[in-house]
């Protein structure tokens, strides 16, 4: 019955934000493909803020469809609060390497992508989800060489945070 209320085009959103509370408790297994359906349709804030709290409680993740669909709602939402949330879903969630699929906003895009991006990638860097190390800090030299003093600054901190005594030289 769940499903059938998170079937798209969602009928009700009330009912598909109880399912997906439901289906957390009754059968987790269900709720990451699901969400990813759905994240990837819709682009409702409040559908989008529940889904994510339904999958907080579950193990990091590595579903490439799920990380595609959050990296979709990062850059498209024009909610402040949804990107957040899903930003500190992929900082904190996603097990798979997106460094590569967070390059292009943090380059390009307004002032809040920008943010946006590198906040996901600070929060992988804290909490250890940073599988290449090496090409994360190549691209990070690349923003702290560009023109973005916020970015900057954010890069010389990641970098810090990797062990890169450099990078304050190159900031000066």
């Amino acid at each position: 019955a769940c499903g059938e209320c998170l079937a798209l085009p969602l009928s009700s959103k009330v009912l598909a934000i109880a399912s997906l509370h439901l289906l957390r408790a009754l059968n987790p297994a269900l709720l990451e493909p699901l969400v990813a359906r759905l994240l990837t349709s819709q682009d409702d804030p409040y559908v989008t803020l529940n889904a994510l709290e339904a999958l907080s409680g579950a193990p990091p993740s590595g579903s490439a469809e799920l990380a595609k669909a959050l990296l979709a709602r990062l850059s498209l939402s024009s909610s402040r609060e949804v990107r957040e949330a899903v930003g500190t879903y992929l900082g904190e969630k996603i097990s798979l390497d997106i460094t590569e699929s967070l390059k292009d906003s943090a380059l390009g895009g307004d002032d809040e992508r920008k943010a946006a991006a590198l906040s996901v990638l600070d929060q992988r860097i804290s909490s250890g989800l940073v599988t290449n190390r090496d090409g994360t800090v190549e691209f990070l030299y690349r923003i702290l060489r560009g023109e973005h003093e916020s970015s900057k600054r954010s890069a010389a901190l990641m970098l810090h945070k990797l062990g890169d005594d450099y990078a304050h030289k190159v900031l000066n």
